[in-house]
């Protein structure tokens, strides 16, 4: 009997066990399976992105520039005693430049050439100077060197990170200095920004309407890598994101 009572408790034990491992191999599949959705949905998010941009870019790139041609003839070819026509078209060509820079930033923002064709580093580095122009906020910028060229999925990943984090700091954070540095760290990359603003609560780090944070986290975890995200109140918050250099599947920048 005992030895009865013995055996019936190691089945038992061992089914218990054998629940458990099954329960977590469904886990691990199930995150698996997210973090391939992620991707994919990413990847068909930057698709998008260069197919508009591209678009606005010969569409109506081209029709802006074809009116502001045919305003400067009007313009070259007016009597000089119509001045309010000519003030007139002088006025809708300054309009029409305007409406091309602003559409050109726009595409960039879509898609910058400068990470397709340069890659990374430099992408960086361009929209730090453009976040300094458009702010007026110094940006102090570290690479481990300029030949940083990780497979388009990383690219992508950490310069929308860079984005959108860039973002949060003109919306929220008040700073009046950001520190940004690009290195690779063994096998992994590591993107780190620290500003000097109020710093970021424990509050606005749980809140489920933070959008660009949680976007900042599905980002990286759907390449295996880590998010950590620290504010000090009254000296600033640091975001540090690392990822693995390379990926599985990953397709190589056009500058590598």
């Amino acid at each position: 009997m005992r030895f009865l009572r013995i055996k019936a408790a190691a089945q038992a034990r061992y089914k218990q066990h054998r629940g458990r491992v099954q329960t977590e191999e469904k886990l691990q599949h199930s995150r698996e399976q997210y973090r391939n959705l992620s991707l994919r949905l990413q990847k068909k998010i930057e698709e998008e992105r260069t197919r508009i941009s591209r678009e606005i870019h010969d569409e109506l790139g081209q029709a802006l520039t074809a009116l502001k041609m045919d305003l400067t003839w009007l313009e070259n070819h007016m009597a000089p005693d119509q001045e309010e026509m000519l003030n007139r078209i002088k006025s809708m060509s300054s309009l029409v430049r305007s409406t091309i820079r602003k559409m050109q930033e726009i595409c960039q923002e879509l898609r910058p050439g400068v990470l397709d064709d340069l890659g990374l580093a430099a992408a960086i580095s361009w929209q730090a100077k453009e976040f300094r122009r458009r702010t007026g906020i110094p940006c102090h910028l570290v690479l481990s060197g300029t030949d940083l060229q990780p497979g388009r999925a990383v690219s992508e990943a950490l310069f929308r990170v860079f984005q959108e984090t860039l973002t949060n700091i003109i919306r929220h954070a008040r700073a009046t200095e950001v520190n940004i540095t690009l290195c690779k760290n063994g096998d992994h990359l590591r993107l780190v920004v620290q500003d000097n603003g109020v710093g970021i609560s424990s509050e606005q780090l749980t809140n489920p309407n933070a959008l660009g944070l949680i976007g900042i986290r599905e980002r990286i975890y759907a390449l295996n890598g880590t998010v950590t995200i620290k504010g000090v109140p009254g000296q600033g918050t640091t975001i540090s994101v690392s990822v693995p250099f390379q990926q599985q599947g990953n397709q190589p920048n056009r500058g590598e």
